[in-house]
Order: C-alpha cells, then sequence, then structure tokens
C-alpha cells in the first residue's frame, strides 16, 4: 500500500497570505486532500483546507477533541493489552471492517471484533504493536495514520506496515473502525 498526500500550491499561496508573513503561512493548510492508494484503487480519506481570511495573528496552540482523546486512548490500551478499555470506547453496534490480511472481513459488535480479530492476535503474534502517527479529524471522522509492528509467533519473521484507520464516531464512542493497510507484510511474516 502507498500512502500519498497531494496537495496544491500551499507556499505560493501561503506567502500571499498577510504579505508572506511567517507566523501566519504556517497555520493554512490549502488543498490538502488525503489519498489512500491500494493497488489500482484511490480512496479519498480527508480533505482539509482554509483561506487566508481564516487565518489571524494569534498564537498557534494545539488541542485534541473528546473524540481524539478517546480514539487515542483506545490505540493506547490496546498496546497495553487493556482490552476492555479498548471495547468501552465503542458503540454497542460498531462495525469493524479488515480490508485485508489475516483478520479480513466485516464485524458487527464488540464480541464479534474480539472473536475475530483481537483474540487471534497474542496467538499469531509474540509481539505486535499499533503505532498512530497522526489523527486527522472532519467532524465524527478521524483518519489515524500509523504503522503495524511485529514478530510472527511460528516463523520468528518481523515486519512493519503502514496503515490509515478511518474512524466514526457517534456520542463520544467508535461506531465504525476500517483498517487499510498493507496486508501482504502480514501474510509474509505468518508464512502464508
Amino acid at each position: 500500500m502507498v500512502v500519498t498526500v497531494l496537495g496544491g500550491p500551499l507556499g505560493r499561496r501561503a506567502s500571499n497570505c498577510a504579505g508572506g508573513h511567517p507566523d501566519i503561512a504556517r497555520r493554512i493548510v490549502l488543498d490538502a486532500v488525503l489519498t489512500v492508494v491500494v493497488g489500482a484503487e484511490q480512496y479519498v480519506v480527508a480533505v482539509m483546507f482554509a483561506s487566508c481570511d481564516a487565518v489571524d495573528a494569534s498564537p498557534v496552540t494545539t488541542t485534541h477533541s473528546t473524540n481524539v482523546d478517546t480514539v487515542q486512548g483506545s490505540y493506547d490500551a490496546f498496546n497495553n493489552g487493556e482490552i476492555p478499555m479498548v471495547l468501552a470506547a465503542m458503540q454497542p453496534d460498531v462495525e469493524w471492517v479488515e480490508r485485508a490480511g489475516p483478520y479480513q472481513g466485516r464485524y458487527v459488535g464488540p464480541q464479534a471484533i474480539v472473536d475475530n480479530v483481537f483474540a487471534p492476535v497474542p496467538k499469531d503474534w509474540s509481539e505486535f504493536t499499533v503505532t498512530p502517527d497522526e489523527f486527522l479529524e472532519a467532524g465524527d471522522v478521524i483518519v489515524v495514520l500509523g504503522w503495524f509492528a511485529g514478530t510472527a509467533r511460528e516463523s520468528g519473521t518481523s515486519f512493519r506496515s503502514r496503515f490509515a484507520h478511518v474512524i466514526r464516531m457517534r456520542d463520544g464512542l467508535e461506531a465504525s473502525f476500517e483498517d487499510i493497510s498493507d496486508a501482504h507484510a502480514l501474510h509474509v511474516a505468518l508464512g502464508h
């Protein structure tokens, strides 16, 4: 899988804002489209833009919304083996989609996710981590970019592969989760 970020003429447009003031230019994201390319198919998963008029000279602050905090907490809990905490962040009718890989399928409800995704992980992997790099938020949709890494229990083969997760929130809980990742690396490590 190849993940690319396609951008418009950010530098040129940003420099035209506020006479090219460097503090203001850093705050502008124009025409950024996150496109996930899987084989011959492309998925647009986020579009972000702002105009020069939307920017002021106030200091830049980074904040996390409650939704991002919830999702980030789920990744932390998973990596610490705290599966009940992961499940607590899900709606009872959560839909989980693994597009490819050893856990491929569509699962509805926390128990189906445990049975078909979470429970097989320690059987297949002696080590397995999910490391998010970025959380991109657009309303109730959060796109998480990061890395899977692990070592297959039987073969001892290690892998590292990129992922994009699309999470839709409802009432502060995860309503759907879609994994878009390079399943080939997992299959190779597992000897499939």
